[in-house]
């Protein structure tokens, strides 16, 4: 399952996680939100506190449905600008990846394009990521500019 982290939740995640760990119906691992995860929680809070409909172009959680586990993110980092772009970030438990990395993504790539206001999303990634560069090249996104030991990558409509 893919589902956004509304306001509440981020706050909770940084202000109240264990007890939020011990009523959620959803198992709350404690290595998350990763450590890229718990530094964009401030940041999130804010942009969602400064304009409602920010909701859905941020933090998404990937649900193990069968565990009731999350099991990583995706993070949008705005709003499609005016172009049409919007930069995705995703992170996935190492114990679920293989498993579930391509079926994550894909359905999140497919979600974002279906949206009129997306025409291309971008990720980076660094350049021994060596399975991260299979799984975007398997989603159908090009690499369109290397940046020393960064890769910066491109589906478009």
């Amino acid at each position: 399952m893919l589902i956004p982290c509304s306001l509440d939740l981020a706050k909770s995640l940084i202000l109240h996680k264990k007890e939020l760990t011990k009523r959620s119906p959803i198992i709350i691992p404690e290595d998350w939100p990763s450590f890229i995860g718990r530094g964009i929680l401030p940041f999130y809070i804010e942009r969602l506190e400064q304009d409602r409909t920010e909701y859905g172009w941020g933090i998404w959680l990937i649900i193990h449905h069968g565990d009731k586990k999350i099991i990583g993110d995706f993070y949008l980092y705005s709003k499609p600008d005016r172009l049409g772009a919007v930069a995705v970030d995703f992170h996935m438990h190492p114990d679920y990846r293989n498993q579930y990395g391509f079926e994550a993504a894909s359905r999140f790539l497919d979600w974002l394009l279906e949206k009129d206001e997306v025409i291309s999303v971008t990720a980076e990634c660094h350049a021994r990521q060596e399975k991260t560069i299979g799984l975007f090249s398997r989603l159908g996104l090009i690499c369109c500019k290397r940046d020393q030991s960064y890769l910066s990558w491109n589906l478009s409509k």
